[in-house]
């Protein structure tokens, strides 16, 4: 008797709960502005960062590598899905494997023709790819 009444108590909550809850996927479509603080994770340390102190994020797999000024902490999340999270005015996929922030660029030289090459304010280089050097000509007319 005790179960059937528990059971009869159950299965309205339960149809409730299952009519409420949401069976579509975690959206992330809104981008993360220049100011925002997002928290990195990478094993035992964490870190709550301003998006535009981020110099540059570098595949790394299925992971994320983040490099900072302070360190370079690996996060749980592939750079295409970090990539769809950032600012396209601020940051650009400066190849298959690497996007950098705009704003951390001293200046960008030729390395080719069709090539440039990003020099970054801590002299770290970064190589663009020639199709990517296509795409950056011809949205910030160079």
């Amino acid at each position: 008797m005790e179960q059937e009444q528990l059971s009869g108590l159950a299965s309205p909550d339960l149809a409730q709960l299952a009519d409420n809850a949401n069976t579509e996927p975690e959206e992330w479509d809104e981008t993360i502005a220049a100011n925002d603080l997002v928290f990195l994770a990478d094993k035992a340390k964490c870190w709550m960062i301003r998006v535009s102190d981020i110099s540059t994020l570098e595949a790394c797999g299925n992971y994320t590598r983040v490099h900072l000024s302070c360190a370079t902490p690996l996060i749980r999340r592939p750079l295409g899905e970090c990539e769809r999270r950032l600012d396209p005015s601020l940051f650009f996929r400066a190849s298959r494997d690497c996007i950098v922030n705009l704003g951390r660029v001293r200046k960008t030289r030729s390395l080719t023709r069709l090539q440039l090459v990003f020099v970054l304010q801590d002299s770290r280089e970064i190589v663009v790819s020639h199709e990517q050097s296509l795409i950056f000509r011809r949205t910030r007319e160079l």
